[in-house]
């Protein structure tokens, strides 16, 4: 069996920082809006995989990850 993904809570900034909505993308995913909100949330891998590709969809791009390595500074979003 497979380990749930912890999620960041500083996903949810750094879809802002690239101009994205992040309501957009979980909506996109299926998942529920507060997601990045709740204390310590936690998605199964297949979960998880439809979070990449619904930002994959919205960054029109197939390497999401690329584009948030690039997005993010060392010091951290603010």
């Amino acid at each position: 069996m497979s380990k749930p993904f912890s999620i960041d809570l500083g996903w949810a900034g750094l879809l802002a920082h690239l101009g994205i909505r992040p309501a957009d993308v979980l909506r996109r995913a299926g998942l529920p809006e507060d997601l990045f909100s709740r204390d310590r949330p936690t998605l199964p891998p297949e979960v998880f995989w439809r979070l990449w590709q619904a930002l994959a969809d919205q960054l029109e791009q197939q390497a999401p990850g690329l584009v948030f390595v690039h997005a993010t500074r060392p010091e951290g979003l603010k």
